[in-house]
């Protein structure tokens, strides 16, 4: 495996034939370029296969299992045995997890067809736009990245050669990005940190930061908005410093915000691509400066003396 470049692998996705293209090719496509490493195309099941073999095949070479369970998948009626056997799997393999995801099937259809399976907890995509179900898988693979979505989302969006491909793939039967609610309600001085974000690097980065109404829906997509937006200060803060120290010019003002964007989300694989386009000395200044400020905001209680 090794060989092939399958040593790395982070996700493998098992799923029948029926879902590549309407949910697996886009979703798999998103998670990539969140530089996620996903292998699929080897996973990929047909009548007359076996489910055991694959989900071996797939611990084999990554920690992460996601098989889709969908009608497509069902009707292959495989055998109980296998279908427990992923249960086993997962105890046996220690630090490996397999996560279910439900495609066009509801809690009640997958208990009716495996008790087993339905023990263990599930991503739906009913209601789901392809990055929201990715968003979902993340939160199981990528823990850390759980309070930073807002940060993903402003850099995918930005990624204008990436957002081609996913724009061409068939998303099948998932609806289109969330809408945008005809009335959001936020706290006052929000607006008002969020505002002081969105002048500082939004000018710099219209087409990544987005307007203040967009910032703030962005925002509000996840559960508690408050931990996001002191990344964003954090990141607010490194942008100033580092334009004060360094005569940048507008194209790589615009790099800068997002290589903190990349720091933000520990990508090393972002941070160095965008580094590319920095002056070295500035690059490293705001790699120090990101990692001293993000230590000050991570402490509960600082000491002054005068």
């Amino acid at each position: 495996m090794a060989s092939d470049g399958l040593d790395d692998i982070e996700l493998f996705i098992s799923h029948a034939s029926e879902d590549k293209e309407g949910l697996v090719r886009p979703l798999a496509h998103y998670l990539r370029r969140a530089k996620v490493r996903v292998w699929y195309d080897e996973f990929e099941l047909t009548a007359g296969d076996s489910l055991s073999r694959s989900i071996d095949k797939g611990l084999a070479i990554a920690r992460y299992g996601l098989v889709v369970i969908s009608p497509h998948f069902v009707v292959k009626r495989w055998p109980e045995y296998e279908l427990r056997g992923l249960t086993a799997k997962e105890m046996a393999g220690s630090n490996k997890v397999i996560i279910p995801l439900l495609h066009d099937m509801s809690s009640e259809d997958l208990l009716g067809y495996s008790p087993t399976l339905a023990d263990k907890i599930a991503i739906f995509t009913a209601g789901k736009s392809v990055p929201e179900v990715a968003e979902s898988i993340l939160k199981v693979i990528r823990p850390e990245l759980a309070d930073r979505l807002s940060m993903l989302r402003t850099l995918l969006h930005g990624s204008e050669d990436d957002e081609r491909e996913v724009v061409q793939a068939r998303l099948g039967d998932l609806r289109p990005l969330r809408p945008v609610p005809e009335r959001l309600q936020v706290e006052g001085h929000l607006v008002i940190r969020v505002k002081n974000v969105v002048n500082t690097m939004g000018a710099a980065a219209p087409g990544v930061v987005g307007d203040l109404t967009t910032f703030l829906i962005n925002l509000h997509q996840d559960f508690d908005p408050e931990p996001e937006l002191r990344i964003w200060e954090v990141m607010q803060s490194v942008y100033l410093e580092t334009c004060a120290h360094f005569e940048l010019d507008a194209r790589e003002k615009e790099t800068l915000v997002r290589f903190l964007l990349a720091c933000s989300l520990g990508s090393t694989p972002w941070m160095e691509s965008e580094a590319e386009n920095l002056p070295d000395a500035a690059a490293s200044h705001a790699t120090r400066c990101w990692d001293r400020y993000l230590r000050i905001a991570s402490t509960e209680n600082i000491v002054l003396t005068p």
